[in-house]
């Protein structure tokens, strides 16, 4: 995918238990996530999005990079 596209991902994320927990009380699980933003990366093992960018600049802020294993769905955002 071209670098710049407004992006949608579906991925799951790690999930933690606060503190100290009985194992008995644990809920072990993971987080479905999805973000929104502007493809910055498209490697084979990762792809990055930013969540802001600059026109102007052709800058980008606020990335988070998502490992491929990790990725439910991708699709390019067609219409804003």
């Amino acid at each position: 995918m071209k670098l710049g596209t407004l992006v949608y991902i579906r991925w799951v994320d790690s999930t933690r238990e606060g503190g100290w927990v009985d194992v008995s009380d644990m809920v072990p699980g993971i987080d479905v996530c999805e973000s929104v933003g502007w493809l910055t990366r498209d490697e084979k093992d990762f792809v990055s999005v930013a969540g802001s960018r600059s026109p102007m600049t052709n800058g980008f802020c606020g990335v988070i990079t998502i490992p491929r294993c990790a990725i439910r769905s991708l699709r390019k955002i067609s219409k804003v």
